[in-house]
């Protein structure tokens, strides 16, 4: 395996997953001086950005902590760029306030942009607002997620959605550190990771499909305090 450009892209994961977004190509648009597109714009705190999938222009859906205006309209803490210019995302109740990690999940057989809210609640954009219609999005996690990630182990059960933080339950049951998401809804991955998890990585070791996850935390069954560990399906380790 090699170390170090996986550090270095499992680095670049962690600065994302904390609120720093690169320009992206979009022609003459690019991030600059706290705003994206061209006017109207957005301002604010992006906490991650992701581009949609399709033909036609770039398409990019932001989500945040304080995005605070598109043109003149309070957004809600997301904002949706069409290819020419950022729209306000309409809300629902279930939503909450803060956005925290935008990634594309496929939950209950339908792929589309998922997110965290208010740091606690899956939410899923239908093309024009955010709202979470299914039984799953209703157990929710105690703490604060900071990352969503979809991860293949290769055993066939296909790609699952898991998510770190700083955690402490999901729905009734403990939960540390990282959760994933399945049928019944979120569950604790192993034995967890006790502190702060900021991000993932999916890494090949001799052909196995390792989930690698970085933060600062301690490992059950290991002393001492670590940045990153590995889930080998069964066990997590530094």
């Amino acid at each position: 395996m090699h170390t170090i450009p996986i550090v270095l892209a499992l680095f670049a994961a962690c600065v994302a997953a904390r609120g720093s977004v690169t320009p992206t190509d979009l022609g003459e648009r690019v991030w600059t001086n706290e705003r994206f597109g061209s006017s109207p714009g957005f301002f604010g705190e992006p906490m991650s950005i992701l581009r949609l999938e399709g033909s036609g222009p770039p398409r990019f859906l932001t989500v945040g902590n304080v995005i605070r205006s598109v043109g003149f309209e309070e957004t809600g803490n997301s904002a949706y760029f069409n290819g020419e210019h950022w729209l306000p995302v309409e809300r629902s109740s279930r939503a909450g306030s803060a956005m925290f990690s935008v990634v594309y999940a496929t939950v209950e057989g339908v792929r589309r942009p998922v997110a965290m809210s208010g740091g606690r609640s899956l939410v899923a954009w239908d093309g024009e607002r955010w709202d979470w219609p299914h039984a799953s999005g209703e157990r929710k996690l105690d703490g604060t997620i900071i990352k969503l990630y979809e991860h293949d182990d290769g055993s066939g059960s296909g790609r699952q959605l898991y998510a770190g933080g700083s955690i402490s339950k999901a729905g009734d049951a403990p939960a540390v550190g990282v959760v994933r998401l399945t049928d019944p809804g979120w569950e604790q991955v192993g034995q967890g990771l006790v502190g702060i998890v900021r991000c993932f990585l999916t890494i090949n070791r001799d052909g196995e499909r390792l989930l690698l996850a970085g933060g600062n935390f301690t490992v059950p069954g290991h002393q001492g305090w670590h940045q990153l560990a590995v889930w080998d399906g069964v066990a997590w380790s530094p």
